[in-house]
């Protein structure tokens, strides 16, 4: 079963570029390993709802329920932070997001309210789904658990 021990031991050796190149796997093929990629594209602060619409693109026909919440309560502020060398494409979109932020918290345009309202609405409605990533739409009575 999917822990959050198994999750920060995975992230650990995705986010420590010296294990690279690295293959996750897993029984299933899907579950666990979409899970633990639903918990880093959490930690790459995308949107929840990006997170588990990428995992369920993979997991078709059949994604399960508790690895949708387990992505949703798996909390990125827990995880262990990145080792001395993580791997390019992590440290360039956190230093995008620090620019990101820097600009937000310069912009004169408006009032502190306002701004923050601003930061809410696109933290929580960021990036839908990585590039190229191709959707199902699954009947409800299609998915098992």
């Amino acid at each position: 079963p999917i822990s959050a021990e198994l999750v920060n031991a995975a992230l650990s050796a995705v986010l420590d570029r010296e294990q690279h190149p690295l293959l996750l796997l897993s029984a299933s093929g899907t579950h666990e390993v979409g899970t633990i990629v639903g918990c880093l594209r959490r930690l790459q602060q995308w949107s929840l709802s990006g997170a588990i619409d990428e995992y369920r693109s993979f997991a078709a026909p059949t994604p399960r329920l508790s690895c949708e919440q387990f992505i949703e309560t798996w909390d990125p502020d827990l995880a262990p932070p990145p080792r001395a060398h993580p791997p390019p494409w992590f440290e360039s979109q956190h230093a995008l997001l620090e620019s990101d932020a820097e600009a937000w918290r310069r912009m004169p345009c408006c009032d502190a309210e306002e701004a923050a309202r601003l930061r809410e609405y696109f933290r929580v409605s960021g990036a839908l789904c990585s590039p190229g990533v191709a959707t199902t739409l699954v009947a409800e009575d299609a998915v098992a658990d």
